[in-house]
């Protein structure tokens, strides 16, 4: 087609391409139901289109505008969706996460399905723009407790509608479980610590990645440490031997997730090399970025398997790639929740016979 297309042939071009892109959007998701997996495992939910669909609401008004020309309804949509995701990443950049939470919002509303005829709770949603709305929630500060709190149920109830508990979407199956061991942080929720246990031991099972193997053997040691404290506090010798079984076995198995994930990051660091002097200046701060959680998360195994030598050396050998303040701070707060936990181990019951039914 040339410069000279007719106004009405752009309407009708643009109104073609509007309602194929809405049947795409709507149906993809049912399009991989065809695969085996999900007719004989019930209610597991295939992985959602969140790389397709960010692809779509971040591309640039330049390319929708070449596409469809002044008048394409898809191009001006597209470019109102792009320019309000640029203002969520700056808002983030900036910590802004109240404003980046209005702001995905209102993006919410503006790709949910226009169709009148259609009830509110079975309208299509984009997942992409769920997640990231649930993440700013997870991330905003409040000022009290309570509506911190507050929040992070309001990102449960958000999530839900990715149906968390079946889908193998690793994205959204980490933030479930990230808002879930802030709310045990917050509230010592024990169901949702047990949730969120679930959801890193899915990611975990999925992935078979360091990230999601390190998160669920912590919240396994916070879980003996909870049971173990029952046990001691229990009246009852049967409830307290329960308890102490329960806390050794999620104590030994979280030494055993750990010894996965230092074989996972051995891998990742030898399948991983030092960009060439091809590479950007980003690609190589992407890469010692990547390459300090993966050595972090090392030290980590290390000191949850009581490798405490070869753990000291690898946090400072994490420490030495000179990674953003923030990230180091958040390696030593980890360590912190850990080690206390370690320190008292649930396993010196066994050696010492105590708490015997």
């Amino acid at each position: 087609m040339g410069e000279d297309i007719g106004v009405s042939e752009k309407n009708r071009f643009s109104a073609e391409l509007t309602n194929a892109i809405k049947h795409i959007l709507a149906t993809e998701p049912k399009l991989r139901w065809d695969s085996p997996v999900y007719k004989f495992i019930d209610k597991l939910t295939p992985p959602m289109i969140a790389e397709e669909v960010k692809a779509a609401t971040t591309m640039t008004a330049t390319t929708a505008s070449a596409s469809l020309g002044p008048t394409g309804a898809v191009g001006s949509e597209s470019a109102v969706h792009s320019q309000m995701m640029e203002r969520v990443l700056e808002a983030r950049k900036k910590g802004d996460w109240l404003r980046a939470k209005m702001l995905l919002e209102e993006i919410r509303e503006m790709r949910k399905t226009k169709d009148p005829n259609t009830p509110v709770d079975q309208q299509t949603e984009d997942p992409y723009i769920i997640q990231q709305l649930a993440l700013v929630m997870y991330k905003a500060k409040h000022d009290t407790p309570e509506k911190e709190i507050a929040a992070l149920r309001e990102a449960c109830d958000l999530l839900y509608k990715l149906n968390p508990t079946t889908s193998n979407d690793t994205e959204t199956l980490g933030l479930w479980g990230a808002v879930h061991k802030r709310l045990w942080d917050k509230a010592k929720d024990t169901v949702a610590l047990d949730k969120a246990i679930r959801s890193y031991e899915r990611g975990f099972s999925l992935r078979n990645d360091y990230y999601n193997g390190i998160n669920f053997a912590f919240l396994l040691n916070v879980r003996a440490a909870h049971a173990a404290d029952l046990a001691k506090a229990s009246a009852s010798p049967a409830e307290s031997a329960r308890q102490l079984a329960a806390a050794i076995a999620d104590f030994v198995q979280a030494e055993r997730v750990r010894e996965e994930v230092l074989t996972i990051c051995a891998e990742w660091i030898k399948s991983s090399p030092v960009p060439d002097e091809k590479a950007t200046e980003a690609a190589r701060k992407q890469y010692l970025n990547n390459k300090y959680w993966v050595v972090a998360t090392k030290a980590e195994a290390y000191l949850g398997t009581g490798q405490t030598a070869e753990a000291e050396a690898t946090y400072q050998e994490a420490y030495a790639l000179e990674p953003a303040l923030w990230m180091i701070e958040s390696t030593k707060e980890q360590r912190g929740k850990l080690e206390p936990l370690l320190a008292d181990s649930p396993l010196k019951y066994v050696r010492t016979g105590e708490l015997k039914c």
